[in-house]
């Protein structure tokens, strides 16, 4: 009587399942658009924008990526103080409520740089 071996592979092949795709995409995308921009950062963003970035980093991450302040878009429109030695990075969606707010931001800048990130595009500049 003959003897079969199993000779399958024994190894696993690690899947990733969607989910993890989309946040290893989201952390990639989030990661380039603040290393694009040296020095101290705030990171501006909207009520969606904001359920990203914490889902792919930690506040001890984004300190250690130079982000020294995270605010909401809606909420810094209300603040006057002049902060010139940080550059602001805007990642919103881009929805009428948050360009409304954007130009009102841009028209009084309050940051020594503004850089506006949104889905899929790179950064753009205004000094």
């Amino acid at each position: 009587m003959a003897r079969y071996r199993n000779t399958y592979n024994t190894k696993r092949t690690l899947r990733r399942s969607p989910k993890m795709v989309l946040v290893s995409a989201a952390r990639d995308y989030v990661n380039r658009m603040l290393q694009d921009i040296s020095g101290m950062k705030v990171l501006i963003l909207d009520s969606q924008t904001v359920s990203i970035v914490s889902v792919v980093y930690s506040q001890s991450e984004l300190l250690q990526k130079e982000v020294f302040l995270v605010e909401l878009v809606d909420s810094i429109s209300k603040s006057k103080e002049s902060m010139s030695h940080l550059k602001a990075v805007y990642f919103l969606r881009p929805i009428s409520e948050n360009i409304q707010n954007l130009r009102r931001q841009l028209a009084n800048p309050r940051f020594g740089e503004s850089h506006l990130c949104k889905f899929l595009l790179k950064c753009l500049e205004f000094r």
